[in-house]
């Protein structure tokens, strides 16, 4: 199970929606395995400044509905300016850990990808880095985590710590 997390801030939405829908694409189309197969599902969340993790669309193995589901999304899909970053990586962490909990009481052997892309810092200041960074820390050892920073305004050095399986970083 993997678990795309996208930051819908103001300052994406505003200047690179269309990047950020581009490299989601790009990402569902080399990582999800054709043909389709239930074992491998991937859900798409977003965040904004709110206190919420928003789904797009549920774990699914159709590369398409998560290609249409990105496709979907408009520039008017928020109409918070901020940033909740600590607060998505928390949340998806606690999802990660459900769907561990989920494959284990069921006997299925499982494991868990959180990948984070992000154009800049937390800005709504609703949790702290150390909380966001120990959510991370001492998450299952079966949830791997994965940060992609886009543009300039992001802390590479706490993407690193939050992406502890890899972190890139593309300037634009």
């Amino acid at each position: 199970n993997t678990l795309l997390i996208l930051d819908l801030s103001n300052s994406v939405l505003e200047n690179s929606l269309d990047e950020l829908k581009s490299a989601s694409t790009s990402f569902i189309n080399n990582v999800m395995p054709s043909p389709e197969t239930d074992s491998f599902k991937m859900g798409i969340y977003w965040f904004d400044g709110e206190d919420e993790l928003h789904l797009l669309n549920h774990l699914t193995s159709s590369s398409a509905e998560l290609v249409n589901a990105i496709s979907s999304i408009t520039a008017d899909i928020s109409n918070d300016p901020s940033t909740d970053l600590y607060g998505a990586v928390i949340k998806a962490t606690e999802q990660a850990e459900e769907l561990i909990q989920t494959n284990n009481q069921q006997n299925v052997i499982g494991a868990a990808s959180v990948v984070l892309f992000t154009d800049g810092t937390d800005q709504a200041s609703r949790y702290t880095e150390e909380s966001a960074l120990e959510a991370v820390t001492e998450a299952d050892r079966n949830i791997s985590f994965f940060t992609i920073g886009l543009g300039a305004e992001i802390d590479t050095e706490v993407l690193m710590e939050i992406g502890r399986t890899a972190s890139v970083f593309a300037g634009n």
